[in-house]
């Protein structure tokens, strides 16, 4: 009887295999499931603007008292810190899910230029911190006049 001839494969590792299964699992991990890093995570979220005159930051805190947050500004370096209070719901409670943290939280962000710290100003309104940081005069572009 003449069969067809089939070649045994001496082994069926493939390490490509491995690699992806290894990364799906890493993204697992972390909550990503693209590939890249999850960002969910930072607290607090901050949306940040600037203009030629300053930056505008956003900050989202709710839950957080204005007494707990403190705002500092070096050269062009911004600092967010604070505390939010864990939520109390009794001894008889028991969790079943907690995805919102108490506890202290410290975010720091680097300006496009040096700010004039005496005349920042940060309000708080429905769980949004708003920080405007005024760029520094001595940090301005002037124009600089050639002479002939």
């Amino acid at each position: 009887m003449i069969g067809r001839y089939t070649p045994i494969l001496e082994s069926s590792w493939d390490p490509f295999a491995e690699m992806n299964e290894l990364r799906r699992a890493v993204n697992r991990l972390f909550g990503s499931s693209d590939g890249h890093s999850a960002r969910r995570d930072v607290f607090p979220p901050l949306n940040i603007y600037a203009n030629g005159d300053e930056v505008i930051i956003a900050a989202e805190v709710p839950g957080v008292d204005g007494e707990h947050l403190d705002v500092s500004v070096t050269g062009n370096t911004f600092t967010l810190e604070g505390k939010r209070e864990p939520e109390e719901h009794g001894d008889d409670c028991r969790s079943l899910r907690q995805e919102r943290f108490g506890g202290r939280f410290r975010r720091t962000v680097e300006l496009p230029f040096a700010v004039d710290a005496d005349n920042v100003q940060a309000k708080l309104k429905n769980g949004i911190l708003q920080v405007r940081l005024p760029r520094a005069e001595s940090d301005k572009p002037r124009k600089i006049e050639i002479g002939s």
